[in-house]
């Protein structure tokens, strides 16, 4: 899953972290930064701003580790398997600013019966929300995750996510965005499809 690098998505290599000079250059942005913005650095409550902000970004950006996809053969399962809701937080690309997306995943075993640990799909989610990502870009590398991971019959991921570039500026909406990607199965067969939904939309909030 290390190969999971994709347009509309950043995130801090962890040899970057290894020798602490990130923490400092992240600094001296930030400083300039509230410079620029007029601050006075002497006031207690600036003081040590830049250091906090660069711990803080450090922490959001860094990788998680990749998730160790274990998986079971045989398993006498054939039926839907759903998270319906499971909460993280990104950052959009386009203006550094907060997304709280809630993430409905779901997959049906193939004929081999191939079912990933239970705790596999909220990791995955969690792995691609370090850092800087598109949601159309998250959306479909989760699904990409799961299908190459088990090879199931099909495979549905369903994001509602909230913009803070769209709610607290700009248009400044409360609506938030849905997407959805439906492969195999949940594209062809609308009683899966259907059910899938039902699931997730009951669990958005």
């Amino acid at each position: 899953m290390n190969t999971y690098v994709a347009k509309g998505r950043l995130v801090v290599p962890s040899d970057k972290l290894e020798n602490g000079t990130l923490q400092t250059q992240l600094e001296e942005v930030y400083t300039s930064l509230l410079l620029t913005l007029g601050a006075d650095l002497s006031d207690n409550n600036f003081a040590d701003t830049p250091s906090r902000m660069a711990r803080a970004a450090i922490d959001e950006f860094r990788t998680p580790p990749l998730p160790n996809l274990t998986d079971f053969d045989e398993e006498p399962y054939d039926g839907m398997i759903t998270v319906p809701r499971h909460e993280v937080w990104v950052r959009c690309p386009h203006h550094f600013e907060r997304v709280r997306m809630i993430v409905g995943v779901s997959y049906v075993p193939s004929d081999r019966h191939r079912v990933l640990g239970l705790s596999k799909l909220p990791r995955i989610c969690d792995y691609f929300a370090a850092g800087c990502i598109l949601q159309e870009t998250y959306t479909r590398l989760v699904a990409d995750a799961i299908e190459s991971a088990c090879a199931p019959l099909g495979v549905g991921v369903y994001t509602t996510a909230y913009h803070q570039c769209m709610q607290a500026r700009g248009v400044k909406t409360k609506s938030p965005v849905k997407m959805k990607i439906l492969r195999g199965i949940y594209m062809h067969s609308p009683a899966t499809r259907d059910e899938f939904l039902r699931e997730v939309d009951n669990h958005e909030r």
